[in-house]
This record gives C-alpha cells, structure tokens and sequence, in this order.
C-alpha cells in the first residue's frame, strides 16, 4: 500500500490541474524510475486480482508496477506542458530497461497491455522513438501477447492518422487473422467491433481506399462474413457518428460517406 501511495502521489503531482513547478521533475523522476522496476509480487507471481475476468488492461490498473507506467506517461505530459521542446529521456530511458532483453525483470502481461494501450501517447510524446520499438511493443513471434498490447491500443484509442502510419502492419496483421481472434470472448467481440470503427474512419480520411487492392474495410466485410451482426454494428456506428456531428460536415466526407452506403446497398 505505501508504494501505491507513491504512485497515487505521482499522479496528483503531474497533473493538468495541479501547479506542480517543473523543478520537482528529477524527485518524481526518481520515484519513478523505482516503482517501475521494483519486484511487485502479483506481477510477477502471476497472482491474479481478478480471478473472473481474463483482461490483462483490468489487472493492469489495479497493480501498482503497471499502474506505475501509466504514471510515467502522464509525467512525460506534464514535462512536455512546461517544456515543450524536452526529448524526455526519463521516459523513455526507463521503458527501456524494462523492454530490454536482457532486462533484470521481464514484463507481465498487464505491462505489456497496458503500454500498448498508450502506444498512442507514447508516439505523441516521442514519434521516432516509439515508431522504432513497434515490434517490441506488439511481438507476433508471441500471440498472446500481440492480442493483448495491440487489442488494447485498439479497444481504448481513437482512430488516428499518425499512429496508423506507423502500426499499419499492426492493422494488416489483425484482419488476416481475425478467425483467430474472434473466439467467444467479449474483449475479442469488442476488438472485432472496434476494427471496422477504426477501418471506416481511415477510409473517410481517405487513407485507404473503399474497396479494391488496399482496403482494410472490404476485408473487413470479407472477414467477418460469418458473422454479419459485426456489419450492423458498423453501420449503427456509422449513423451515430453523422447524427452526433451535426451539419456542418465537409462536402469530401459526405461524398465518401455516401458512396459507402451506396457500395453496400
């Protein structure tokens, strides 16, 4: 409990709404550096929190050294909000020694989901350096792994141009096994569902094309063929979405828009 009030110190520490001066970065530096690395025994024991529930992101956040990560993550925020222009060698310098190979302690499961859940920010707050470590951060030599990091990003991320560029092998990867993917598991129903939210966004953006060599979003038809409740799902996404942006839409998203209703009427 007293190393979860370190990190529960942090948190309030970086916060956006705390005026926390920016010369208290090599103290919660430190803190960091040590929480994030320190033996946490139901980690690394495998002792569940949740013995009902088989979701790596729940446990992450509910451990201390996970939560820890996160933590780090919001410090590189708050750096960046005082510094703009910092390269944040905390951050990613502490990462590192956990991803290491020959690092003293290997990641958990609920590590390695929840820093693919932040892949996102981790590319905001240093694009290069996190565009260079993806097949770290989403292993397929492990498929459990790759399932849990990437199927995190996906499930608690927004679609987004930058990260796409960077994890469209990511994205590729996904849909060509969705088959194994798609057990009778609700965290995997939810991925599945998320997928053809994030390919129809990428199309509106006219990052991949309506169908031919390339679509993401036709494959994603052709995928999940079998089970056509997923087709509904993204057409109810797709109606929620223009009922919520109101009319002031541009004219190049309503012709993409139309001309996938058209493509599947």
């Amino acid at each position: 409990s007293s190393r979860r009030a370190v990190v529960d110190f942090v948190d309030v520490c970086v916060n956006k709404d705390t005026n926390v001066p920016v010369t208290a970065r090599n103290g919660l530096a430190d803190l960091l550096q040590q929480v994030c690395s320190q033996f946490d025994w139901r980690l690394d024991r495998n002792r569940p929190i949740l013995l009902n529930r088989d979701d790596p992101i729940a446990e992450a956040i509910n451990n201390t050294r996970s939560r820890a990560f996160e933590s780090l993550v919001n410090f590189g925020f708050w750096i960046r909000r005082h510094l703009p222009e910092d390269n944040l060698p905390e951050v990613t310098g502490i990462i590192e020694k956990r991803i290491a190979n020959d690092a003293e302690i290997p990641l958990t499961r609920p590590e390695r989901a929840l820093l693919g859940m932040h892949f996102g920010n981790l590319c905001a707050l240093d694009r290069d350096w996190a565009a260079q470590r993806r097949e770290i951060f989403f292993p397929r030599e492990n498929d459990a792994v790759w399932r849990d990091a990437f199927g995190s990003y996906i499930r608690f991320n927004q679609p987004a141009k930058l990260t796409f560029e960077i994890l469209r092998d990511e994205f590729e990867c996904a849909i060509e096994n969705l088959n194994t993917l798609s057990a009778d598991n609700d965290t995997r129903k939810e991925f599945i569902e998320r997928l053809g939210q994030y390919f129809f966004a990428f199309y509106l953006w006219g990052v991949i094309p309506l169908r031919g060599d390339g679509s993401l979003l036709a494959l994603f038809y052709t995928k999940t063929n079998g089970d056509r409740k997923r087709w509904a799902e993204l057409f109810d996404h797709v109606g929620c979405s223009l009922r919520n942006c109101g009319r002031n839409l541009d004219k190049a998203l309503i012709d993409r828009t139309i001309a996938f209703f058209d493509w599947r009427l």
